[in-house]
């Protein structure tokens, strides 16, 4: 299934990452004194389950999605690995663009950061304006 929304997140064992602008960060220690290695994506990201978590359980968001090709597409991703990230390898991307992709392994976390523009311009045009506003109408002379 294809996840789209603000804060939708995947998690698996392992975890492709492919996008056009990629940005690997520097290992840090979580809390549980684990090395994670941290990553985050930008211009039309995708990330995709490639292999579950065994056993199937969530460890960062109860959200999370775990199943077997589960992807997430947005703008950009951010997310997580418990082992080193493979090197980026060129790949087709959209249209003319070449992208890049990663392979995020051992307990791999990833989260949209910024969804796609159709989705953010369907979410504003939802909301609507309070019921206690006033709205003033200036016509001219």
């Amino acid at each position: 299934m294809i996840a789209t929304a603000l804060g939708a997140s995947i998690e698996g064992k392992e975890i492709h990452i492919t996008s056009r602008k990629l940005n690997l960060r520097e290992p840090r220690v979580a809390p549980q004194q684990l090395l994670l290695y941290p990553f985050r994506t930008g211009i039309n990201s995708k990330a995709e389950i490639i292999k579950e978590l065994v056993p199937k359980l969530t460890r960062i968001k109860v959200t999370s999605r775990l199943d077997k090709g589960d992807q997430l597409v947005g703008v950009s991703i951010a997310g997580h690995a418990e082992k080193p990230i493979s090197k980026a390898a060129l790949v087709k991307g959209s249209g003319r663009h070449k992208a890049k992709q990663i392979k995020a392994r051992g307990g791999s976390f990833a989260e949209i950061s910024i969804p796609r523009r159709e989705i953010l311009t369907q979410q504003a045009s939802n909301i609507s304006a309070p019921h206690n506003s006033v709205t003033l109408t200036i016509k001219k002379r």
